[in-house]
């Protein structure tokens, strides 16, 4: 599967606080992936074009959460710069091995 990773992004943990959801930072960590960006333009209420979504796929062992942060930092082998995304969505993929993990942000 490692031949098909061939882009990195940085993952910050973020983890709340139980009674005010105060948000603490964790440390950051790259991981290789596979990004896919979506290619439908949508509009927000105000006519102005909304980011869109990105489907990045991840090792299966990857510890991700729903959100946390992602960054893009090598897209085909070339540093690009990104800002981070929360995480919107995290699914595990794969029968009865897991195979990979599909993030939205």
């Amino acid at each position: 599967m490692s031949i098909y990773l061939t882009d990195q992004v940085q993952i910050t943990p973020i983890t709340r606080d139980a009674n005010f959801r105060n948000e603490t930072v964790g440390t950051p960590f790259s991981s290789d992936a596979y990004v896919e960006e979506d290619d439908k333009i949508t509009y927000g209420s105000d006519g102005q074009p909304i980011k869109p979504a990105r489907k990045i796929v991840l090792p299966y062992e990857t510890s991700i959460q729903e959100g946390d942060r992602i960054k893009l930092i090598k897209k085909n082998g070339k540093v690009v710069t990104d800002k981070d995304r929360q995480v919107k969505s995290v699914s595990l993929i794969g029968a009865f091995d897991g195979s990979h993990l599909e993030v939205l942000s």
